[in-house]
């Protein structure tokens, strides 16, 4: 026909250049910790992990993730079954307070004369794995979803806020929830613990046990259909060893808010579920005045106010 003849014109499918709003920019958060050293925190502005439907939810200390509806409507009052897009990064109260709690029980959490390798999920910005490489950790692997962006990120917190002396401390890697590190790359781990030498005796080092002496979770529990995954990983990575009056027992610290007060049972399901696992699960922290990440957010800010930390431990 005539018209098979017409030539489609070449951006007939492209989109406006005024369709969708441009990505925010990546963000640095000033943030001074306990012994009142300044750390710059880069938050990514936005990241294709957040998916591209309306329905946007928080994953760990200042990671995203897409929630598909039904978790919504598992947890959502009637009246409020969609959280609005967050479109930014923020640095997390639970982040916050988890550092903070760190640097106060420094001394306990990493002893003189021991090596202590910590292992720290869904990291974002990385503000505790950071803390804990200050604060005394033989080595911190922080990870992320294995996406570029959030790895380049949390590459560029390490290098800015970590003296060279401390560098080697804290490396990055992309881990998804329900898997461990694959030997190689536990292998790495172990070889390059910077305070490990041919004369530490199994009695001052803790690498002689494979695995992790701490794990860090921190904002993580809202993501209510990875529960059983995240306790896979950590059960899988954390060191076996029994506890002794030298070595610190390993253990989880898990510190969130309730950002959805309407979900707040669905949360702590993480904790319901870790116990019938086999893990001792005790509450260490309640502070209401930690603030909230998003006070222009409905529910009580009362609970959304809140920091919770626990220990779990499978000893």
């Amino acid at each position: 026909s005539a018209n098979a003849d017409v030539p489609w014109p070449s951006d007939l499918f492209q989109e406006p250049s005024s369709f969708r709003p441009p990505s925010p920019e990546p963000q640095i958060i000033e943030h001074t910790i306990h012994d009142g050293t300044c750390l710059k925190i880069k938050l990514v502005g936005a990241h294709p992990l957040w998916g591209k439907s309306s329905f946007h939810m928080q994953l760990g200390s200042q990671s995203f993730r897409r929630i598909e509806l039904i978790e919504f409507q598992t947890c959502a009052k009637s009246d409020q079954t969609l959280l609005p897009f967050y479109d930014r990064h923020v640095l997390y109260p639970a982040s916050i307070r988890l550092s903070r709690y760190i640097q106060e029980n420094a001394k306990k959490l990493f002893p003189d004369n021991l090596s202590i390798k910590v292992l720290e999920l869904g990291a974002g910005g990385g503000l505790p794995g950071l803390t804990c490489a200050l604060s005394g950790a033989s080595l911190v692997v922080a990870t992320d979803f294995p996406d570029p962006d959030l790895i380049k990120n949390l590459e560029w917190n390490a290098d800015e806020n970590l003296p060279a002396s401390l560098r080697d401390r804290l490396i990055v890697k992309g881990l998804k929830w329900g898997t461990k590190l694959d030997g190689d790359d536990f292998q790495v781990v172990r070889t390059i613990l910077p305070h490990e030498s041919t004369t530490s005796s199994p009695s001052t080092a803790s690498s002689s046990s494979p695995g992790f002496d701490l794990i860090l979770l921190s904002d993580l529990v809202f993501n209510h259909s990875e529960h059983n995954s995240l306790l896979t990983t950590c059960e899988i990575s954390l060191n076996n060893r029994a506890p002794t009056s030298k070595h610190p027992t390993p253990s989880l610290l898990v510190f969130y808010s309730h950002h959805r007060p309407w979900c707040v049972t669905a949360d702590e399901e993480f904790f319901v579920i870790a116990r019938q696992r086999g893990w001792k699960c005790t509450r260490i922290i309640e502070d209401k005045n930690a603030g909230l990440a998003f006070p222009a957010d409905k529910g009580d800010p009362t609970i959304r106010g809140t920091v919770h930390g626990w220990i779990l431990t499978r000893h």
